[in-house]
């Protein structure tokens, strides 16, 4: 994938799938979700948390992902240029004037669309950043939904990469991951119409 038609494409027709998977969903996606529901739920999940989850490598040399707190290190640890928040409130950061501060105002809703509304703007904004030669962590209050979402979209969407793959790969490091269904269910079906692309 890669030109702005055929994301619109795609977007379109996620928008327009039903909000939760139903028994009417074809098999295969029907598999997915529950190979999902049992990655996040018990496969990684840890019974005692030690500490904060790592900042995640999402794509090497461009993107991280992390919770709040993790912005001084990134930028130090990993060199990055650029911070994109996800949040319903502006952010209280103060970050060096050599780094940029992307917001992508969400809601706090459950059930918001967080794909259809924000995909386009976080690949516009990584697309900047990949031509730049630079880096930025993606974060939201804690790491564990938003900025979450948004990365295995846009891994998706831009990388063609797996849904299930993607989402292991992270809760590997990350422990507790997607904890709204609703955005679960949003990825579900943004892989549903990109299998039938």
């Amino acid at each position: 994938m890669g030109s702005d038609s055929e994301y619109n494409k795609v977007l379109n027709k996620t928008e327009s799938s039903e909000p939760r998977p139903s028994s009417g969903i074809v098999p295969k996606v029907a598999t997915v979700y529950d190979k999902l529901n049992y990655i996040l739920t018990r496969k990684y999940k840890k019974v005692a948390i030690t500490g904060a989850p790592p900042i995640t490598t999402i794509k090497e040399d461009l993107l991280f992902l992390g919770s709040f707190q993790d912005i001084d290190q990134a930028i130090l640890k990993n060199r990055v240029q650029h911070v994109i928040y996800c949040g319903s409130i502006e952010p209280k950061i103060k970050i060096d004037s050599s780094v940029s501060l992307h917001v992508i105002k969400t809601s706090e809703n459950k059930s918001y669309p967080i794909i259809i509304k924000h995909i386009r703007e976080l690949i516009t904004i990584l697309e900047s950043v990949s031509a730049s030669k630079e880096r930025a962590i993606i974060v939201c209050k804690s790491g564990i939904n938003k900025s979450v979402v948004l990365s295995v979209a846009y891994c998706m969407m831009s990388y063609g990469e797996d849904l299930v793959h993607c989402i292991e790969r992270i809760a590997k490091e990350r422990s507790i991951i997607i904890t709204n269904k609703s955005y679960l269910t949003q990825l579900v079906n943004l892989y549903r119409v990109m299998l039938k692309n």
